[in-house]
């Protein structure tokens, strides 16, 4: 566990965190998610990459010796993943709350910016 939190990395990954909680909490109170209806895409990349950087954090410091195929494949699979828990969770909270709006073109389009975030962040960290 000691080499997760020493690893650099850790540091971008609370970078991002801090980048992701800030626009958001910027971007709620000022209105932007309805001003720009495609904002939700940009905040779904962020928030993949962020994903991304804490899986391969993850796999580098308990997997290392994972071929880059099975790396890329955690990477991206638990950003993938992420995103469809988050999207589930939000189409049952808007059920709860009475507010149904299900659109399976916008599910569709957060998760796929979950996984491109996840792949930017495997591609960075592994060949730049």
């Amino acid at each position: 566990m000691k080499k997760f939190f020493s690893d650099t990395n850790f540091i971008y990954l609370i970078i991002w965190l801090v980048i992701l909680y800030g626009v958001d909490l910027w971007a709620r109170t000022h209105g932007i998610y309805f001003i720009f209806i495609h904002f939700d895409k940009v905040m779904h990349t962020i928030a993949g990459i962020a994903l991304g950087l804490f899986a391969f954090m993850a796999v580098h410091a308990f997997r290392p010796h994972w071929s880059t195929g099975k790396k890329a494949l955690a990477v991206i699979g638990f950003a993938l993943a992420f995103g469809a828990f988050w999207e589930v969770k939000e189409y049952l909270f808007n059920n709860l709350i009475g507010r149904v709006s299900f659109d399976p073109v916008d599910t569709t389009t957060d998760i796929l910016c979950d996984t491109l975030g996840g792949l930017i962040s495997f591609i960075y960290l592994t060949y730049l």
